[in-house]
């Protein structure tokens, strides 16, 4: 398996996060606590649009193109939430999710597809899941991912009132 890193969100290029059969890394802003994220994208454009708004969010972001990459990525770590396309090489990013689901109980995942959710069975069991529809607005996909992982700010006040 082939591992890239790259500094960080300046200058990312498809080439630096689209391995094959590989996985890509990009570490996000130095000094901003974010949490490690999963991106499986086999569209290099779509893949370094995503790994760039993430990782400029200050999250760590692993990159993938195929369903058998997801599976090794998952092997190695644990992420606080992937985002698949519905569509991947080597299988369907639904499936996937909730294979990874079965050993990594309450995992989130943000569907990322050009279908109709109406379309979809996205149920990951024991796993929370949101659907964002291509083409899609970046910062609809940044808060999307905020509310999977609970850091939306009106979450963040509700729990600061709460507590």
């Amino acid at each position: 398996m082939t591992e890239q890193r790259a500094e960080g969100p300046s200058g990312v290029r498809g080439e630096d996060v689209d391995v094959v059969d590989g996985i890509g890394v990009v570490e996000g802003v130095k000094g901003v606590p974010g949490a490690n994220l999963l991106v499986v994208e086999d569209f290099a454009a779509m893949s370094a649009l995503l790994v760039r708004v993430l990782t400029g969010e200050g999250h760590r972001v692993t990159a993938v193109r195929t369903a058998p990459a997801v599976e090794a990525a998952c092997a190695l770590e644990d992420f606080d939430l992937i985002v698949t396309d519905v569509h991947i090489p080597g299988g369907n990013g639904i499936e996937v999710a909730r294979k990874v689901a079965g050993v990594r109980p309450g995992t989130r995942v943000l569907f990322l597809s050009g279908d109709a959710e109406g379309d979809l069975d996205l149920r990951v069991p024991g796993g929370q899941t949101d659907f964002l529809q291509k083409p899609f607005d970046v910062d609809e996909l940044v808060e999307r991912v905020r509310r999977l992982l609970g850091t939306h700010p009106a979450q963040a006040e509700a729990s600061s009132r709460a507590g």
